[in-house]
């Protein structure tokens, strides 16, 4: 099964879903790994839309302050795993790869 893994900053399990588009939506702003088909991995940050066009999936990365991004074909990803609350509006540094904070 494709699907949705969700962790809390410190590696717990939190939440899994099945892969689907809506689905998708509950990663909007977290660093995210995306697997795809052909087997390549990205570290991004991740946003899926309420669009007519459920095909896209828009992932970004900040480097030296500034936003790179990336569209991506939604058909062509696999798994995903999300870190909850890695956004920096949540107070902190941005996530500039896909890490876990130390348990404590």
């Amino acid at each position: 099964m494709n699907r949705i893994i969700q962790y809390m900053s410190n590696g717990t399990l939190e939440n899994e879903y099945e892969l689907s588009y809506d689905n998708l939506k509950k990663c909007n702003g977290m660093m995210s790994k995306i697997f795809f088909k052909d087997g390549s991995i990205k570290e991004m940050y991740l946003n899926a839309f309420d669009d007519e066009n459920e095909n896209i999936v828009n992932l970004w990365l900040i480097i030296n302050n500034e936003v790179v991004e990336e569209t991506v074909s939604f058909k062509e990803i696999v798994n995903v795993e999300s870190i909850l609350y890695s956004h920096p509006r949540w107070g902190h540094n941005p996530y500039t790869k896909f890490e876990f904070t130390k348990k404590k």
